[in-house]
């Protein structure tokens, strides 16, 4: 089990993520008294549905009143995934007695093609055509959302239809500001919005150096892991389109299917060998190989195939491989497996956050700043566990390698010991022999009597000693036999 207080920092900076949005969002909800420098025309927008695609714009101006509009009872319209052509309707009324300059902000910046006019007294007196599917110059205001400037004549009232098409989910956050009131509270989202992209970028340039000097492939699919998640996020929020491909409309389109395909494809890659599935699990080894395959298959598909098929299946496969690999954590957890329980919580942060936005999208939850900003904040909070996890992982494994050494050393120093040990005793051994060796050789067989060698060698170990001693040294010769 990981120590409590290994986990406690990385908690810390997850719950400071949590905590960072809602004190943005807090800017957003304007106080009292500030009615005139901004409204919000979503809850008064009504819509129709053009199935067939026939009505024009003609057709809706001089049927106004006549066709079957309908209203939506959330604070912002969410329509869910739709093919049709979307009708929306809503009147900006002016009672002040000078003009009023104002922008008026479509918070929304992967809507397809949006088609905005401006009518008073049945004529058109402003047209405006935003979408990704245009060059980000084509934007009357460099914005990452879609901002036209509206000037509305005193005692006025002007009628704003737009006709909304979109391969993806629908939703309309409309707002009316006065410019500089909107310069002054863009500031707080597009702050949370560069921390996000600070963050993931610091965390995948500082693991990609670790790949660089440990070579763990874990690190090489976390990195693409964090910078296509990363990127996919930014993208729903305008980031990318504004700032790393504003003149590539095609490639804005389906950059965020392709995005999270290869974060699904690398998120599986990731969790085969970050909790070394094969070893544990052989099952969920495979499992997840085809999770991966599938993955690239849906990469893949997203450059040549229907954009709206391709995320219609994205979303399906998310929903089901994303609480799978959360239960393979779990599962492995109570198998007993350590990193398995930072890689669960990890992936309970991912889960909720992407959870609580598609349900948004796709119609279940209102559209709430809390609700777009919670995969940010989901995947913020994983990435910073995963790499924690990383860097346990590493640390344990080196831990694991220094013990493994000291026992290797002290088995080895165990065999030195007993080797030197049984080579004293087999050289005691080897004397002993060569004792009783040299004591044969001086012994005559026959008559168990010291030999010619023996009085060789004791006469000359005696005159030495005469020699040495500076004595006398007589030599007695006798015939023993008969």
């Amino acid at each position: 089990m990981v120590p409590a207080p290994v986990l406690r920092k990385p908690l810390l900076a997850i719950l400071f993520l949590w905590v960072l949005p809602a004190v943005a969002a807090s800017t957003e909800s304007f106080p009292a008294g500030t009615e005139h420098r901004f409204s919000s025309l979503s809850e008064d927008l009504s819509y129709l549905r053009d199935s067939e695609h026939r009505l024009s714009v003609t057709d809706v101006i001089q049927s106004l009143d006549e066709l079957p509009w309908e209203t939506t009872d959330a604070a912002v319209p969410n329509l869910g995934m739709s093919a049709d052509t979307i009708w929306f309707r809503v009147t900006l009324k002016h009672t002040g007695t000078e003009p009023r300059h104002a922008w008026l902000e479509l918070a929304y910046a992967k809507l397809d093609d949006v088609r905005m006019y401006f009518v008073r007294e049945g004529d058109i007196v402003q047209q405006e055509v935003f979408g990704d599917l245009l060059p980000f110059s084509a934007r009357p205001i460099n914005h990452r959302n879609f901002i036209a400037p509206v000037t509305l004549p005193p005692q006025s009232e002007t009628e704003l239809i737009m006709s909304v098409r979109n391969g993806g989910a629908l939703q309309m956050p409309l707002r009316l500001w006065e410019k500089e009131y909107f310069l002054e509270q863009d500031q707080s989202t597009f702050a949370l919005q560069m921390m996000f992209a600070g963050l993931m970028t610091a965390l995948g340039v500082y693991n990609l150096l670790l790949l660089f000097s440990i070579r763990d492939i874990s690190y090489l699919w976390y990195v693409i892991n964090v910078f296509s998640i990363a990127l996919a996020q930014l993208s729903i929020s305008g980031i990318t389109s504004q700032f790393l491909w504003p003149e590539w409309p095609e490639l804005n389109h389906v950059s965020l299917v392709a995005l999270f395909s290869l974060s699904m494809t690398t998120g599986s890659l990731f969790t085969y060998h970050f909790l070394q599935l094969p070893k544990h699990s052989s099952w969920c080894a495979r499992a997840v190989l085809l999770m991966t395959g599938w993955g690239l298959v849906l990469f893949m598909a997203s450059f040549v195939l229907d954009y709206t098929l391709v995320l219609q299946t994205l979303s399906v496969s998310a929903a089901i491989i994303t609480p799978f690999i959360l239960a393979i954590g779990i599962y492995l957890w109570a198998r007993g497996v350590v990193l398995a329980r930072i890689f669960t919580i990890a992936w309970s942060f991912l889960l909720i956050g992407h959870t609580l936005q598609a349900m948004s999208k796709l119609g279940f939850l209102p559209r709430l700043d809390v609700f777009e900003h919670a995969p940010q904040i989901g995947t913020s909070a994983e990435m910073l566990l995963l790499s924690f996890a990383l860097a346990y992982r590493f640390n344990e494994e080196r831990r694991q390698r220094i013990q493994a050494q000291k026992k290797a050393l002290e088995v080895q120093r165990a065999a030195n010991l007993e080797l030197e040990s049984r080579v004293q005793a087999r050289t005691e051994e080897l004397e002993v022999a060569n004792r009783q060796l040299e004591a044969i050789s001086q012994v005559d067989g026959l008559t168990g009597l010291k030999n010619r060698r023996f009085f060789d060698e004791a006469l000359v170990l005696e005159c030495r000693k005469g020699s040495r001693e500076q004595s006398e040294l007589s030599l007695l010769m006798i015939d023993v036999d008969q």
